[in-house]
């Protein structure tokens, strides 16, 4: 993805859509990521 957002340099709107896309996919995956993450280390309440 960081090579995608250097490449937006260039004035290709084909490069800023694929960056585009693909952070909302990063973003995505992620937050999947962190929501599995979190209810694997929470701790049962006494």
């Amino acid at each position: 993805m960081g090579l995608a957002g250097i490449l937006t340099i260039y004035p290709a709107e084909v490069l800023t859509e694929i960056f585009g896309l693909g952070q909302i996919v990063w973003f995505v995956w992620l937050g999947k990521i962190m929501l599995v993450k979190q209810e694997n280390h929470e701790s049962p309440l006494p």
